[in-house]
C-alpha cells in the first residue's frame, strides 16, 4: 500500500495505526518527507516503459452509447497520435451507487452519466508536443455531441471556463465552500 498523507507527523500515524495493526507487514516504510520528495518516492521509475514522457490527457461522460461516428473520431485519434508511445481510451461503466447520490448533494455532478470516457496521448521528443496536444484538445471537441462535462481529476488546461464544465450547477457553490 503507498500512500501521501498531508498533514502533521502525529496525526499521520494516529490515523495509520488501524491499517498497521492488521496482519503482518512484510515490510514497513513510514518516510516524513517534503511533497516534492515524496511524489519521486511514489512515483518510481516505470520498469517497462523506461522512457520518460509527456502526457496530454481529457475526459467526458457519456450519457447515451457512442454512435459509429464517436468511434470514428476514436479511431483517428489514435491514428494520428505520433511519437512511438502510448495513446489510448479508457472507458469506465457508470452507475450504480455513483448515480443513487443526487448531482446537487456533492460537488461531483456527473453522476447521471452512462460511462466515463478518457484519451491520452504521450511523446518523448519535445517536438511531437504541439502535434499531440492539439490532437487531445480537437479530439475533445469532435466528441462534444456524444460527451458532456469532464472529470476535475483530469485537467485539461485546452478545457476554456473549465470549473463548470467540471462542476456544472455546482460550480457557483463550490466556490463558496
Amino acid at each position: 500500500m503507498l500512500g501521501l498523507y498531508l498533514g502533521s507527523k502525529s496525526e499521520a500515524l494516529r490515523q495509520l495505526e488501524p491499517i498497521l495493526s492488521v496482519g503482518t507487514p512484510t515490510q514497513k516504510i513510514i518516510r516524513f518527507l517534503p511533497y516534492r520528495e515524496a511524489t519521486k518516492f511514489l512515483l518510481a521509475p516505470d520498469p517497462v516503459l523506461t522512457q520518460k514522457f509527456s502526457n496530454q490527457f481529457s475526459s467526458g461522460f457519456g450519457r447515451h452509447p457512442f454512435p459509429d461516428k464517436a468511434f470514428q473520431v476514436m479511431r483517428e485519434f489514435l491514428e494520428k497520435a505520433e511519437g512511438g508511445t502510448p495513446a489510448s481510451f479508457f472507458f469506465l461503466n457508470w452507475g450504480g451507487a455513483v448515480s443513487r447520490i443526487a448531482p446537487r448533494a456533492t460537488a461531483f455532478f456527473w453522476r447521471k452519466a452512462k460511462f466515463y470516457v478518457e484519451w491520452n496521448s504521450s511523446w518523448v521528443k519535445p517536438s511531437h508536443a504541439a502535434r499531440n496536444i492539439a490532437l487531445v484538445r480537437n479530439t475533445r471537441k469532435k466528441l462534444q455531441p456524444y460527451i458532456v462535462g469532464s472529470d476535475i481529476n483530469v485537467p485539461d488546461q485546452g478545457i476554456k471556463n473549465s470549473g463548470p464544465v467540471y462542476y456544472r450547477k455546482n460550480y457557483a457553490r463550490s466556490k463558496r465552500v
